[in-house]
């Protein structure tokens, strides 16, 4: 493959890659693995087979995270971060030529919670399959819209 130069938003931050793909939404968008050559790589919902160290199967050097993936965890974008900076632990140690120093990922099993921003000054989350609004939902999620939170994993001031 060619490198490409990718312009990230909104940092406008350049990078250089074979391939960029933008994996987001509500279902596995892997309508671009389907083609017969890659087809293998898809279980039969259409996500991406991954081994325990988020390597796609048959492929070492291939990895796949987030709600691509087929593991059976929870679909959370907090976990995605988290499995984003596993892979990229993984890509520099088979840099370094070492793949027996490869991490596993570990399954989430805390508590089964989802909470959603309606905005600034409301939410609404689900604990245990129990739903409900208020201040807990917005304390938690839609304060900043979990802005400073991102900043801080990422090493930025939280301003």
């Amino acid at each position: 493959m060619d490198e490409q130069q990718y312009t990230l938003s909104p940092s406008e931050r350049t990078i250089t890659a074979d391939k960029v793909y933008v994996c987001i939404g509500g279902k596995p968008n892997t309508n671009f693995l389907k083609a017969e050559s890659s087809r293998a790589i898809l279980d039969e919902r259409g996500y991406v087979k991954v081994n325990s160290f988020l390597q796609v199967e048959g492929h070492s050097n291939w990895f796949a995270l987030g709600d691509i993936t087929s593991l059976s965890d929870y679909r959370l974008g907090l976990l995605a971060v988290d499995q984003g900076v596993l892979v990229a632990s993984q890509i520099r140690t088979l840099h370094g030529g070492d793949a027996t120093k490869l991490k596993a990922w570990k399954k989430h099993n805390g508590i089964e919670m989802i909470a959603v921003s309606l905005g600034r000054n409301n939410g609404a989350m689900a604990v245990w399959g129990w739903g409900f609004s208020g201040w807990l939902p917005t304390w938690l999620k839609s304060r900043d819209l979990l802005v400073g939170m991102t900043r801080k994993n990422m090493g930025l001031s939280a301003a």
